[in-house]
């Protein structure tokens, strides 16, 4: 077992590239992904695609330069998966 199974991690720009591959790599370690980008149609196609894997994942719209969205990004990832580790 992973020795990242089960905790969480947040991921901005996470809709294609480097993001996404990330979140794919950590998805493979069992491990939750709160995946974020900018742009939502890109995020909920990437979304979906971890999920087909099998990875439990929580698409959020965010611009990273807005402080009150990461608030938001992160109520939401609490209330989903209990605790971001």
């Amino acid at each position: 077992m992973s020795q990242f199974s089960g905790k969480t991690a947040v991921i901005s720009g996470g809709a294609e590239g480097i993001g996404l591959s990330i979140a794919k790599a950590l998805g493979d370690q069992k491990m939750n992904i709160v995946l974020t980008d900018i742009d939502a149609t890109n995020l909920q196609k990437a979304a979906a695609e971890l999920e087909t894997s099998g990875v439990p994942v929580l698409a959020a719209v965010l611009d990273v330069a807005d402080e009150a969205q990461w608030q938001s990004v992160s109520e939401q990832a609490i209330e989903r998966f209990g605790k971001i580790t």
